[in-house]
């Protein structure tokens, strides 16, 4: 499924952004998604959606 439409990026790609980050720079934030894929950066429709991706993964991290 596409989370942003105006850069043409799915939630697998946002996900994969996620772990990638987390791995180069110990966190994530929104800041780094958008500078990382350009996603939230036109119309700034997927950016909740996007900030509940990062708050779900650092979920998933503390539970390992």
């Amino acid at each position: 499924m596409y989370i942003c439409i105006c850069k043409g990026l799915t939630e697998n790609h946002i996900a994969k952004s996620i772990q990638e980050l987390e791995r180069s720079y110990g966190y994530v934030n929104i800041s780094l998604i958008q500078n990382y894929t350009g996603a939230a950066t036109k119309c700034g429709c997927c950016k909740d959606q996007i900030q509940q991706f990062i708050k779900d993964s650092q979920k998933m991290v503390v539970k390992k």
